[in-house]
C-alpha cells in the first residue's frame, strides 16, 4: 500500500518539528548521517535561501521549522556540538565557519568556553580563519576572560605559524595580524608589543577604522597601553594630534594610578 504524498509530507514535517523538543535526537540523527546526508541536513537547517525542501513530489516548508529551531537553546547546542565534531571533516571550511558563526551568535557567545579551542582545527584556510576570527571579535564582550585567553592562544598559534618567521628578533605581530586580533591584542605580552616593527605599527595605524579598534580596548593594562603608545610614537605618528590624549594632557606621562583600567583611545580630532 502506497501512502498518499500529503501523509509522507506531514510525517516528515512532524519528524523535523520533533527535533525542536528532542535536541538529543537531532544530534543522534546528524551523527548517523553519511557525508551527503550531513551536508543536506546542515544546509536545510541553516541556509536562509532554502525555504523549501523538494523530494520528488514532496515539498516541505522549512522556513518556520528553521525559525523555531534556531530559537531553541537545545537545538543550537546540538548544532554547535555536531559542527565541531563533523563539519570540518565533511564540508568546505568556509561553510563550516559560517555555520559555527550563526550558532555562536545565536547563543550570544555562551558556547565559547575555554575548551572550544581543543576542538577547533589549527590548519584552517586563511579566508576561513579570518572569518572565524571576526566572529570571536564580535562576541568579545560576551566571552569570559578565561575563554578570551584561550581564543587568543588559538588565534596567535595560527598567526605565528603563517608568519614563517625563524628569527626570534623579528616580530610575528604584523599590521594585518593586529587587525585580525582586534580587541584580543590586549593579551599580547609587553615583550611582544615592544618587538613590533615601527613600519608595521605605522601601517596598522593607517588602516581604515584602526583608531576605532583601539578605542574599544577598555581592558588593556596601563603597562601595555604605554608599550603600544611607545611603538606608535616610533612610527612617527603624532600622538599629540589625538583627541583623547589632548584631553588627558600628555597621556604617556600622565598619572596612570588614576586609571584602574586604561582606555587606549587615539581617535583623530
Amino acid at each position: 500500500m502506497t501512502l498518499p504524498t500529503f501523509h509522507i509530507q506531514a510525517a516528515m514535517e512532524n519528524h523535523l518539528e520533533q527535533c525542536l523538543y528532542q535536541p538529543w535526537k537531532l544530534l543522534e540523527d546528524l551523527r548517523g548521517t553519511d557525508a551527503q546526508q550531513f551536508r543536506t541536513a546542515m544546509k536545510c537547517l541553516l541556509e536562509d535561501k532554502k525555504d523549501r525542501l523538494e523530494l520528488d513530489d514532496i515539498t516541505v516548508d522549512l522556513g518556520e521549522i528553521r525559525k523555531q529551531a534556531l530559537q531553541s537553546p537545545g537545538v543550537n547546542r546540538s548544532l554547535f556540538l555536531i559542527t565541531l565534531e563533523r563539519c570540518f571533516q565533511v564540508l568546505n571550511p568556509l561553510e563550516c565557519v559560517e555555520i559555527l558563526g550563526r550558532v555562536l551568535r545565536g547563543s550570544s557567545g555562551h558556547f565559547l568556553q575555554p575548551d572550544i579551542t581543543e576542538r577547533l582545527p589549527r590548519d584552517l584556510r586563511e579566508d576561513a580563519f579570518k572569518n572565524l576570527s571576526v566572529v570571536f571579535k564580535d562576541l568579545y564582550d560576551q566571552t569570559s576572560a578565561h575563554s578570551q585567553r584561550a581564543l587568543y592562544s588559538w588565534m596567535t598559534g595560527i598567526l605565528q605559524m603563517s608568519s614563517n618567521g625563524t628569527d626570534d628578533s623579528v616580530s610575528w605581530v604584523s599590521a594585518e595580524n593586529l587587525w585580525i586580533l582586534g580587541r584580543y591584542m590586549v593579551h599580547l605580552s609587553f615583550e611582544e608589543i615592544m618587538k613590533i616593527s615601527p613600519i608595521e605599527i605605522g601601517l596598522f595605524i593607517s588602516y581604515d577604522n584602526a583608531t576605532k579598534q583601539l578605542d574599544t580596548v577598555y581592558d588593556i593594562t596601563p603597562e601595555l597601553a604605554q608599550a603600544f603608545l611607545e611603538r606608535i610614537s616610533s612610527s612617527n605618528f603624532d600622538v599629540r594630534n589625538t583627541s583623547t590624549i589632548h584631553r588627558q594632557g600628555a597621556w604617556a606621562l600622565g598619572p596612570w594610578s588614576c586609571f584602574p583600567r586604561c582606555h587606549l583611545s587615539i581617535s583623530f580630532l
